[in-house]
């Protein structure tokens, strides 16, 4: 880069996004930035989700809907992460009193 410093670390690649059944296109007029799709960040970080779990070679389906699946996957996710952090912390408490 500009400032020798690495861009990326690495590139994320997907198929064409469409709107509703059509490719999105500025000269159809159904383009949209992130920032007008996605306004929140748990928004921004359903959009990464779900580009990330989309089959690359296919065309993204940018819905609410979709957005919405990738909400609620994220929730499911973040819901075991918290049951991991507790079982771990768990663990280590017990480890600990086993020492004694």
């Amino acid at each position: 880069g500009a400032n020798c410093a690495p861009f990326c670390n690495c590139w994320v690649h997907n198929g064409f996004v469409n709107i509703g059944d059509e490719k999105m296109s500025k000269s159809k007029g159904n383009f949209l930035t992130l920032r007008k799709a996605c306004p929140t960040s748990e928004d921004v970080r359903a959009y990464r989700y779900l580009v990330v779990s989309s089959q690359y070679r296919n065309p993204l389906s940018f819905t609410e809907a979709a957005l919405g699946a990738a909400k609620g996957a994220l929730k499911r996710l973040d819901r075991i992460q918290v049951m991991i952090d507790d079982a771990l912390k768990l663990s280590s408490s017990s480890d600990d009193d086993n020492e004694d």
